[in-house]
């Protein structure tokens, strides 16, 4: 029986109680009630509204609520191997931090079950039922993003932006193209420090470790062949009321290597080593964790001059169900080891060992279906096709860097002065550390959204001015190609 959404849209626009609550943040953090440890990755949300958050690697969590709710609205608390917590807003306002304690509720599936269960033909039902779970229709999402960068245990940066992500009607087909971004984003606030490495892994000028890919490894990952895997049933779970079959992948032959190692599909690679968390019931995907190991050996780009050393990728993707039966992302983060091994024009190349860490967080839904000219306004890019296909065409990266190769991003401090981001663990630490030259505040000024200027200083820092992918020459070309279309959208106002 088909879904109704309508029903759904009805509880959250029309069926609300409207007695007026002025805005306040709930802090808190959350534990198990066996071990006390902190519960990580935890969806936090209003029932019958739309509006959530996560809690971080440590189980805090900050949550705005919004205007003119209710106080005997309910707060919800659910994740994969706990029971729903539920507590009403006026008891979540009364306490400066709440101490949220989720009851354990793991269920083992009898031996002779998990010997009889097909995991293939488990995954196989989830794959058919991608196009009913997902929800139907265009809508955008208010995003959180975040990243740092470490060079052993010395931090190189750290930066936080507010945005905004359009997601197309999902459609199998959008996984089976690359090229193409069917779900992008922008970003119109920043808060940016200096970096101490100001070039990427294959050597590039640094633009953002993952927030371009992200709305690839959460909405286009799902053209993979089963035969590509074996898959082990490591038993169950529940989520609320509801049970879980939790799946590990197991790589066979070169069948995900391969398709991950095509141009724009790196995201592939992560299923190398994947733990898919699926509900028993209509099979949709609650969960899933990632990763991906490496050989060691050297990689050199021919163009470039740089060489590194990959050591493993990890990431997360958090999905929730709402009462209607759709899954909406969540949260997603990743991380990458490398070795980079400097640049072949150099005489003496240094070494460094980075860590990338990067995440981004659903805060807020809005169920509208814009126009390709709304899209391309609000994007600042132009965004063609028709729906499940509309593709937006993003600037050159190497024009603008970092994780804003779209959108109007700004350092607006009086923005940053009340907007309520999700806390992350090392935080104050890694400001500190990054604070002891130049104040932050200083550095988030300086923010520029055109690199460009990095070029000249990557030449003469690596001995690069003879190298023919480094020219001025070639970025001005680039530049000035897409110059003219991007000026329509407003991207250089």
């Amino acid at each position: 029986m088909k879904k109704s959404i309508q029903i759904y849209f009805i509880a959250i626009f029309f069926g609300l109680q409207f007695h007026h609550l002025d805005a306040q943040v709930v802090r808190g953090k959350v534990v198990d009630s066996k071990t006390g440890d902190a519960v990580p990755y935890v969806n936090i949300f209003l029932e019958n509204y739309a509006k959530g958050t996560v809690t971080n690697a440590e189980g805090e969590f900050n949550f705005r609520l919004p205007e003119n709710i209710s106080k005997t609205d309910t707060l919800a608390f659910s994740h994969v191997g706990y029971s729903r917590y539920r507590l009403s807003v006026r008891e979540a306002i009364s306490k400066e931090k709440l101490m949220v304690t989720l009851q354990f509720g793991d269920q083992e599936l009898m031996e002779a079950l998990v010997t009889t269960l097909d995991p293939k033909k488990i995954m196989k039902k989830m794959q058919d039922n991608l196009t009913s779970n997902m929800y139907s229709d265009a809508y955008e999402v208010e995003i959180f993003g975040r990243e740092y960068i470490q060079d052993q245990n010395d931090y190189q940066g750290i930066a936080r932006a507010r945005g905004f992500l359009h997601v197309e009607p999902f459609d199998l087909k959008q996984s089976k193209k690359n090229a193409n971004s069917y779900h992008f984003l922008a970003f119109d606030h920043v808060q940016k420090s200096d970096y101490g490495i100001i070039n990427n892994r294959t050597g590039r000028i640094r633009s953002s470790q993952f927030l371009v890919s992200y709305s690839n490894m959460i909405f286009e990952i799902w053209d993979f062949k089963l035969s590509w895997f074996d898959f082990e049933l490591l038993g169950q779970k529940i989520i609320d009321d509801r049970k879980v079959y939790i799946i590990k992948s197991i790589t066979r032959g070169s069948g995900i290597s391969n398709k991950g190692s095509r141009w724009l599909l790196s995201h592939y690679g992560l299923l190398e080593d994947a733990t898919f968390y699926i509900d028993q019931e209509d099979y949709g995907v609650h969960m899933m964790e990632l990763g991906q190991k490496y050989t060691g050996n050297i990689e050199t780009n021919k163009y470039i001059l740089h060489q590194w050393k990959r050591d493993e990728r990890n990431a997360i993707v958090k999905f929730r169900r709402n009462d209607a039966g759709y899954y909406f992302f969540s949260y997603a983060n990743q991380s990458q080891r490398y070795t980079s091994l400097g640049y072949k024009t150099e005489k003496n190349p240094g070494t460094r060992e980075v860590y990338e860490f990067g995440e981004v967080y659903a805060m807020d839904y809005e169920f509208v279906d814009l126009t390709n000219e709304a899209l391309a306004i609000k994007y600042k890019a132009p965004v063609f096709g028709e729906k499940p296909m509309r593709r937006i065409r993003y600037p050159v990266p190497s024009l603008n860097g970092w994780m804003f190769l779209m959108g109007d991003p700004r350092y607006n401090q009086d923005f940053w002065k009340t907007y309520e981001y999700p806390p992350m663990a090392k935080e104050n630490e890694i400001e500190k550390a990054l604070s002891k030259n130049k104040s932050l505040e200083e550095q988030y000024k300086s923010f520029s959204n055109d690199q460009r200027y990095l070029l000249p200083i990557i030449r003469r820092k690596y001995n690069l001015e003879g190298v023919d992918y480094w020219s001025v020459e070639r970025v001005q070309n680039q530049f000035q190609q897409s110059a003219a279309t991007l000026n329509k959208y407003g991207y250089f106002k």
